[in-house]
Formats: C-alpha cells, structure tokens, sequence
C-alpha cells in the first residue's frame, strides 16, 4: 500500500462479532469482585507481618500493593516538580538544557510557568521569564507578587488583583 492510503476493513475481514452474554458478564464481575476483596484482605494481613519476615515481601509480589500504577498525569506532576526544583536550584536554565533533559520545548514551558504560578500557596510562586535574545529561562520573582515588569500570566487571586 502507498504512503498516504488507507486501507478499509469490510466486515468480512473482522468476523462476527460476539455479544457477551449479560449472565456471563455478571457471573465474570462477581467472581473479579471475589478476588478483590481476597487481595485486600491478605493485604491487611501483610500490612501486620514484621518488615524482616521473608514471607511478605513474597505476598505483596504475588497480591500486589494495592495502589495503581501513575498515569500521565502523575509523570507530568512529577515532571513540573523536577523542573521547578530545578530553577529553584539554578535560578536560570539555558532552553537547550530543559529541551535535552525534558523534552520540552518553548510552546509547553510556557504552560509549565503557568503551572508554577497556579501553586495552591501563593508564596510559592515562582515567576519564570524567557529571555530570547539569550536563549535562557530566568526566575524574575518568587511570592505571591508578581514583579514589577512583568508581562505575562496572572493567576486570578484575590490577594494579587
């Protein structure tokens, strides 16, 4: 096929697709309801085991931990977090330095200063500026006051308007 085409699936090519049976499903999310509540209870179990006892390290491999693995969503909080601990170390950061360690270029590190203006306490603010002419990003301020120059984002905030 030619770059650019596509190809169209016919009915044919899938089949027939097959209805679940209510009953079926029912009896499938009775019986996954079961073993959940199986897995927390010897959860509970091993939460009460000794920390050096060898068998439970080997329980929670087997029933697991109970908590979910991260999404998307929790890499991009933790993401913010290194870069805004970042620029709280460095104070200013070369564009190529975040592009190579992040992958992040201009169009979402305007998002990211946005995000750290909107931190639920305003003294933790911290205002980024990005400098063409130096191809650097540089903390201007840090508070809940905008400084002086500043051009961009405002967070609506009662105390800042």
């Amino acid at each position: 096929m030619a770059k650019g085409q596509r190809e169209t699936i016919t009915k044919e090519d899938v089949g027939e697709l097959k209805e679940v049976d209510p009953e079926v499903q029912a009896k499938r999310d009775a019986a996954r309801l079961l073993r959940n509540e199986a897995k927390a209870r010897l959860r509970e179990f091993a939460k009460g085991l000794e920390d050096d006892d060898a068998l439970k390290p080997d329980l929670l491999l087997i029933i697991g931990t109970g908590q979910r693995a991260g999404g998307i969503g929790r890499v991009r909080v933790n993401m913010d977090m290194a870069i805004r601990d970042l620029f709280l170390e460095e104070k200013e950061i070369h564009e190529m330095d975040i592009f190579k360690n992040f992958k992040i270029g201009r169009p979402q590190m305007t998002n990211k200063i946005r995000i750290f203006l909107k931190v639920p306490n305003p003294d933790d603010r911290i205002w980024v500026r990005f400098f063409p002419d130096e191809e650097t990003y540089r903390i201007v301020g840090k508070g809940a006051n905008p400084p002086k120059d500043w051009e961009g984002f405002v967070p609506a905030d009662e105390n800042i308007l």
